[in-house]
């Protein structure tokens, strides 16, 4: 066979590919559509907190109060509690990601989200 058949062969090939490769994402985002939908079903029994209380006016106490539940540092963050108590599904990927604000982190930074005395695999996961 010629070089040009070959080629012709190698293109056909890697399109054959491409094509399996859309209908995999196209399946993933059918199946991420009707999960959304699923949510919507659902939004009513949903709440959100709006605001939060303490006893201090100083930021970064409040910040771990609101990250942690405690005002002193050295304890897990929320996110780091559910890894730790609901496992992972693939131990290749992280169980917690924090997507932090754009401008900057927030008081105390990543300490908001650390893993404190919990196995180290629980910390959050910083993604820009």
């Amino acid at each position: 066979m010629d070089s040009d058949g070959r080629k012709v062969k190698q293109v056909v090939a890697e399109l054959e590919e491409l094509g399996r490769r859309h209908d995999q994402a196209e399946a993933a985002l059918q199946e991420s559509e009707q999960l959304f939908r699923s949510l919507m079903d659902h939004a009513a029994d949903l709440f959100f907190i709006h605001n939060l209380q303490g006893k201090t006016g100083v930021h970064s106490q409040a910040t771990y109060l609101q990250a942690t539940g405690f005002q002193r540092p050295g304890f897990p963050g929320m996110g780091a509690w559910i890894s730790y108590g609901l496992g992972s599904l693939n131990d290749n990927l992280p169980t917690f990601v924090v997507l932090p604000d754009h401008r900057g982190y927030a008081s105390n930074g990543p300490k908001n989200w650390s893993a404190a005395f919990l196995p180290t695999e629980h910390q959050g996961t910083t993604l820009y």
